[in-house]
């Protein structure tokens, strides 16, 4: 292949903020890519989190292909949770399809890489994600598993491209902590250095390879630890842009690093994406916030949603304005390429653990630990965490399906996982709002159902009958309580839809824009502020909303979606 491509991944970085500091004129490698380039939103299939986004990026597949369903895999004793590994990944990613045509592609930090078959093309190498995260607080505690390195030739370049949260010097610090007060920057080196030893390692494995003239087609790099600054930031009351602004401008170096070592013939594809509850701040650029809804118009940065930057020869420069799905990244990686996609696998159902997983007897589960030389531990907590990493694997799958369309499929899963967790009224509330979807009534009140539980299981009994003045009612009680965040943002986005089925776009507006705040990646949620804003005379709005639908559900075009 004479075509190379890089394809770097950010974890959690927020697109608006990197757009609004492009503007500001802060990052000009980032401002120069935006205008030679193509950018635009990147709407991420549901369900939401790093692992499943980077893989339904890599194949092109949603969860419910590709059955990477959550952060964490039950392994087939039904006991042991791990990270995804090569195993787990049902679709082939876009690296994989390299190597098939005989082309040189390496990979560092992205999921479900752990245990690739070794038996890769000359050059080509995989470093699992992990390798950039100290087990422990010294550099001794610090192993490279046997399995994460594919070829193990590479190991010692690996072992030399990372650096140890330890080795982060004093001056690196103050330069992206210069500016908050002392207090501030001794509650924060902790997390600042674990974020800039996990970029610095990637990014130092990322410069060796890119620099080597030996025909490589793809790299393919992923950053993690984002969210978790964020999140330190937050703590301490200081997420805002301009504490966030010196780590945008280190993201910035990175990339004019990168271009220098691509030359003029490369082409570069950097992706965001956002999984975790954002920081406190709102940013703008121009007239248009991260979906593109007019400044006056809340801003919408939750999960499900990030950015796409696409570079290099032949891109037309502003092509792609509208939000682009995450499932078309790897068609579009693979024609950069010059290679041809697959055709879709089937729809995977998860594997429920075996029945004797589930078996009290302890003696059984003893033996079956000894057999597999597992050290003994508590096998009752055991299983209570494998029962429900399993039923958030199936909450997973589940949203997979009913942003494929399939709501059926969705409650069917989600009426598996309630097994597994009885007792659990968030599923309870799931299961009744993908019944609905699916136009089936949804389960009725239990008798130890708190109010705010018994209220939106009302409401949305009386949407699935249609009737929606009745549905109203219990729905706007929930959202006037100040109910949980979560559950107050359900029952707007419920209500929202009964108002605009009743012809009251105006009242329906602020519910759907409460309901998107708290979940962005929304495409029933989209279509209905959809027809709110074409009722209210915004055109702009509208085509958007209309657009990330689009994106989010890639059927809606041939599917006969349910929406009042």
């Amino acid at each position: 292949m004479s075509r190379r491509l890089l394809v770097l991944a950010f974890d959690g970085l927020d697109w608006a903020l990197l757009q609004q500091l492009a503007a500001d004129g802060q990052l000009p490698v980032f401002a120069r890519l935006m205008a030679e380039g193509s950018s635009a939103a990147l709407a991420l299939p549901a369900p939401h989190g790093a692992a499943v986004h980077w893989a339904s990026v890599a194949t092109g597949l949603a969860a419910d292909r590709h059955g990477i369903c959550g952060a964490l895999m039950c392994r087939a004793d039904g006991l042991l949770l791990a990270p995804p590994s090569a195993a787990d990944l049902q679709g082939a990613p876009f690296w994989q399809r390299v190597w098939a045509a005989g082309g040189v592609a390496r990979v560092a930090g992205w999921p479900a890489t752990l245990a690739t078959p070794g038996d890769l093309p000359r050059g080509s190498c995989v470093v699992a994600d992990g390798f950039q995260q100290p087990e422990h607080a010294v550099h001794q505690g610090w192993p490279l598993a046997p399995q994460a390195v594919m070829p193990a030739a590479e190991r010692p370049t690996v072992r030399e491209a990372r650096l140890h949260p330890d080795h982060v010097g004093a001056d690196t610090l103050t330069a992206l902590l210069g500016d908050l007060p002392s207090a501030a920057q001794a509650a924060l080196a902790p997390a600042a250095r674990q974020l800039l030893a996990r970029w610095a390692s990637v990014h130092n494995l990322g410069v060796h390879w890119a620099g080597q003239t030996d025909g490589w087609a793809l790299l393919a790099l992923r950053f993690d630890g984002w969210p978790a600054w964020a999140a330190a930031l937050a703590a301490q009351g200081l997420a805002q842009p301009a504490v966030l602004a010196p780590w945008c401008r280190y993201l910035d170096l990175m990339l004019g690093r990168y271009l220098s070592l691509l030359g003029g013939d490369g082409h570069l594809l950097l992706l965001t994406q956002t999984d975790a509850p954002p920081p406190s701040f709102d940013t703008e650029v121009g007239a248009e916030t991260l979906t593109g809804l007019a400044s006056s118009s809340p801003t919408y940065r939750l999960a499900g949603l990030g950015g796409l930057l696409l570079a290099g020869p032949g891109v037309a420069a502003g092509a792609l304005a509208l939000p682009v799905s995450g499932l078309a990244v790897h068609g579009q990686v693979l024609a950069l390429l010059g290679l041809s996609a697959d055709q879709l696998p089937p729809v995977l159902m998860p594997v429920l653990m075996p029945a004797a997983a589930w078996q009290d007897d302890d003696a059984t589960t003893a033996d079956w630990l000894r057999a597999h030389a597992v050290p003994a531990a508590d096998l009752r907590a055991m299983r209570a965490r494998a029962r429900a990493q399993q039923a958030a694997n199936l909450i997973g799958w589940a949203a997979a399906r009913a942003a494929q369309g399939d709501c059926e499929d969705a409650a069917d899963a989600l009426r598996q996982a309630l097994g597994l967790l009885p007792g659990d009224k968030v599923l309870r509330l799931l299961l009744a709002q993908a019944r609905v979807e699916a136009g089936l009534a949804p389960p009725g009140s239990a008798p130890d159902d708190d109010s705010l539980t018994a209220d939106l299981l009302a409401g949305l009994a009386a949407f699935a009958a249609r009737d929606w003045a009745a549905a109203a009612v219990p729905l706007a009680r929930l959202v006037a309580a100040a109910a949980p965040r979560p559950l107050a943002a359900l029952a707007a986005g419920w209500l929202g839809r009964a108002e605009l089925a009743l012809g009251d776009a105006a009242a329906a507006e602020p519910h759907l824009a409460a309901a998107l705040h708290e979940e962005a990646a929304n495409a029933p949620l989209w279509l209905a502020w959809h027809q709110a804003s074409l009722a209210l005379g915004r055109p702009a709005e509208a085509a958007r909303g209309l657009a990330l639908a689009r994106a989010l559900l890639p059927g809606l075009g041939t599917l006969a979606y349910r929406h009042p």
